[in-house]
């Protein structure tokens, strides 16, 4: 199995490293791209960016990991 290790850099400098199964691809992002989430989605998703005919997904990590138990 190769497994790989997507590394995000916290705002607070703090870096996290989440182990997943596969990376299909790495995208660049400019912030004018980015469109507001779905109310359905709001609840773990940052933001919405068009990608050819589809939407991709920005998370809002802090929600999706939950580390604190807050959600």
């Amino acid at each position: 199995e190769r497994r790989r290790v997507v590394v995000l850099n916290g705002e607070d400098g703090q870096m996290t490293g989440l182990l997943v199964d596969r990376v299909s691809e790495v995208l660049r992002l400019r912030d004018d791209a980015l469109r507001p989430p779905t109310a359905r989605e709001a609840s773990t998703v940052h933001a919405l960016a068009p990608h050819g005919e589809h939407f991709v997904s920005v998370f809002d990590v802090d929600r999706v990991l939950d580390l604190d138990g807050d959600a």
